[in-house]
């Protein structure tokens, strides 16, 4: 049996081999370095994982990407087109708008977050305005005037516009 099981430890995300032996190239590993969940997972809880750790990987490779608004592509995103191409490309489908993805899925609180969590928060008008992907260890990743990059949710512009998150998986 060479199933991968996952486990969570210290906020990391490790994935252990049955068979005691580790074999991740540089596509298993998330921008800080952490294995990321295998194919072999199963149970629900595991495929949520694995789909918010591989939601973090793809959408890192764009990191630098320049903010355009209304954009949805590599050549440039704004914070909603970044979310929705990441996890199109992930086979799952949302809104256009942060205000529109802010009404599905299912709310998380801030404690419970979880690597591929969508978060929330109101910057140019009141309600959901700005959107990102959680990628653990307090960050998140999303398009901002400074191009595709990783924020800290405790970064005082960011902590004082948190609306809140929701779970897609």
């Amino acid at each position: 049996m060479n199933k991968a099981v996952v486990a969570i430890f210290a906020g990391l995300t490790l994935a252990a081999l049955s068979n005691d032996s580790m074999h991740a190239s540089a596509a298993d590993l998330d921008p800080y370095g952490n294995v990321l969940a295998h194919s072999g997972s199963s149970g629900s809880a595991a495929a949520g994982f694995a789909l918010g750790d591989r939601a973090v990987g793809f959408g890192a490779q764009y990191r630098g990407v320049p903010y355009v608004w209304g954009g949805s592509t590599p050549s440039g995103f704004d914070c909603s087109g970044f979310v929705q191409y990441v996890y199109q490309h992930l086979g799952v489908s949302l809104p256009r708008t942060a205000a529109s993805m802010y009404s599905v899925g299912s709310s998380v609180s801030r404690n419970s977050l979880q690597i591929g969590d969508l978060v929330f928060f109101t910057t140019y008008c009141p309600g959901a305005s700005h959107v990102g992907i959680y990628a653990g260890e307090g960050q998140f990743l999303s398009a901002t005037s400074k191009g595709v990059t990783y924020s800290s949710l405790t970064n005082s512009y960011w902590n004082a516009r948190y609306v809140g998150a929701k779970r897609i998986y």
